[in-house]
Protein backbone atom coordinates (compact mmCIF):
# COMPACT_ATOMS: atom_id res chain seq x y z
CA UNK A 1 0.00 0.00 0.00
CA UNK A 2 1.73 3.18 -1.13
CA UNK A 3 0.57 6.75 -0.91
CA UNK A 4 -2.59 6.25 1.07
CA UNK A 5 -3.58 4.68 4.33
CA UNK A 6 -6.53 2.41 3.75
CA UNK A 7 -9.08 2.22 6.55
CA UNK A 8 -11.93 -0.26 6.45
CA UNK A 9 -14.84 0.28 8.80
CA UNK A 10 -17.73 -2.06 9.32
CA UNK A 11 -20.88 0.06 8.97
CA UNK A 12 -23.27 -2.85 9.48
CA UNK A 13 -23.24 -6.63 9.68
CA UNK A 14 -22.85 -7.05 5.91
CA UNK A 15 -21.33 -3.76 4.74
CA UNK A 16 -17.80 -2.48 4.88
CA UNK A 17 -16.91 1.10 4.04
CA UNK A 18 -13.46 1.88 2.70
CA UNK A 19 -11.85 5.26 3.28
CA UNK A 20 -8.52 6.43 1.98
CA UNK A 21 -6.50 8.93 3.97
CA UNK A 22 -3.65 10.64 2.18
CA UNK A 23 -0.27 10.50 3.85
CA UNK A 24 2.32 13.27 3.79
CA UNK A 25 5.90 12.87 4.95
CA UNK A 26 7.96 15.72 6.39
CA UNK A 27 11.12 15.93 4.25
CA UNK A 28 13.22 18.22 6.45
CA UNK A 29 16.07 19.89 4.58
CA UNK A 30 16.46 18.68 0.98
CA UNK A 31 19.96 18.12 -0.40
CA UNK A 32 21.39 16.61 -3.60
CA UNK A 33 24.65 14.82 -4.27
CA UNK A 34 27.22 16.11 -6.75
CA UNK A 35 26.05 13.55 -9.30
CA UNK A 36 22.43 14.64 -9.13
CA UNK A 37 23.43 18.31 -9.22
CA UNK A 38 25.50 17.66 -12.36
CA UNK A 39 22.63 15.75 -13.97
CA UNK A 40 20.18 18.59 -13.23
CA UNK A 41 22.55 21.23 -14.63
CA UNK A 42 22.73 19.45 -17.99
CA UNK A 43 19.08 20.37 -18.62
CA UNK A 44 17.94 22.55 -15.70
CA UNK A 45 14.45 23.50 -16.89
CA UNK A 46 13.32 19.93 -17.51
CA UNK A 47 15.22 18.19 -14.73
CA UNK A 48 14.30 20.62 -11.93
CA UNK A 49 10.70 19.84 -12.82
CA UNK A 50 11.43 16.09 -12.71
CA UNK A 51 13.09 16.43 -9.29
CA UNK A 52 10.15 18.45 -7.97
CA UNK A 53 7.62 15.85 -9.16
CA UNK A 54 9.63 13.00 -7.65
CA UNK A 55 9.91 14.81 -4.32
CA UNK A 56 6.13 15.27 -4.35
CA UNK A 57 5.67 11.54 -4.99
CA UNK A 58 8.07 10.63 -2.18
CA UNK A 59 6.39 13.08 0.20
CA UNK A 60 2.96 11.62 -0.53
CA UNK A 61 4.04 8.00 -0.02
CA UNK A 62 4.51 6.90 -3.64
CA UNK A 63 7.79 5.02 -3.20
CA UNK A 64 8.37 4.38 -6.91
CA UNK A 65 9.84 1.07 -8.00
CA UNK A 66 10.33 -0.89 -4.78
CA UNK A 67 9.52 -4.53 -4.14
CA UNK A 68 6.51 -5.24 -1.93
CA UNK A 69 8.61 -5.86 1.18
CA UNK A 70 10.48 -2.55 0.92
CA UNK A 71 7.27 -0.65 0.13
CA UNK A 72 5.62 -2.15 3.25
CA UNK A 73 8.67 -1.20 5.33
CA UNK A 74 8.34 2.38 4.03
CA UNK A 75 4.61 2.46 4.79
CA UNK A 76 5.30 1.35 8.35
CA UNK A 77 8.23 3.76 8.73
CA UNK A 78 6.11 6.67 7.51
CA UNK A 79 3.66 5.99 10.33
CA UNK A 80 6.08 5.06 13.13
CA UNK A 81 9.24 6.97 12.26
CA UNK A 82 11.99 5.31 10.29
CA UNK A 83 14.17 5.92 7.29
CA UNK A 84 12.38 6.10 3.93
CA UNK A 85 13.77 5.10 0.54
CA UNK A 86 12.13 5.72 -2.82
CA UNK A 87 13.50 4.62 -6.19
CA UNK A 88 12.33 6.23 -9.43
CA UNK A 89 13.28 5.51 -13.04
CA UNK A 90 14.85 8.44 -14.88
CA UNK A 91 16.57 9.11 -18.18
CA UNK A 92 20.05 10.26 -17.26
CA UNK A 93 22.09 9.18 -20.25
CA UNK A 94 25.63 10.48 -20.66
CA UNK A 95 26.10 11.19 -16.97
CA UNK A 96 29.83 11.40 -16.27
CA UNK A 97 31.44 8.01 -16.98
CA UNK A 98 28.31 5.89 -16.74
CA UNK A 99 24.61 5.71 -17.19
CA UNK A 100 22.22 6.11 -14.32
CA UNK A 101 18.63 5.02 -14.79
CA UNK A 102 17.33 5.43 -11.24
CA UNK A 103 17.16 8.27 -8.78
CA UNK A 104 16.92 7.45 -5.08
CA UNK A 105 15.35 9.69 -2.48
CA UNK A 106 16.18 8.94 1.15
CA UNK A 107 14.55 10.67 4.12
CA UNK A 108 16.30 10.07 7.42
CA UNK A 109 14.42 8.52 10.34
CA UNK A 110 14.26 11.83 12.25
CA UNK A 111 12.97 13.68 9.14
CA UNK A 112 15.84 16.17 9.42
CA UNK A 113 17.11 15.73 5.87
CA UNK A 114 16.11 14.20 2.54
CA UNK A 115 18.85 13.32 0.07
CA UNK A 116 18.54 12.82 -3.68
CA UNK A 117 21.25 10.56 -5.06
CA UNK A 118 22.07 7.99 -7.67
CA UNK A 119 22.49 4.39 -6.49
CA UNK A 120 26.16 4.50 -7.52
CA UNK A 121 26.68 7.34 -5.00
CA UNK A 122 25.40 5.35 -2.02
Amino acid sequence: MCGTLEVRERTSENETEERFISMEVDLGRTVVTAGVAGWVMKNPDERKSVVSKLLDKHKSGDWGELDAEDAKLNDDSAKTGGRLLSSYPIDATNLYEGREDKLWIITEWDRSVTTLLFPSEY
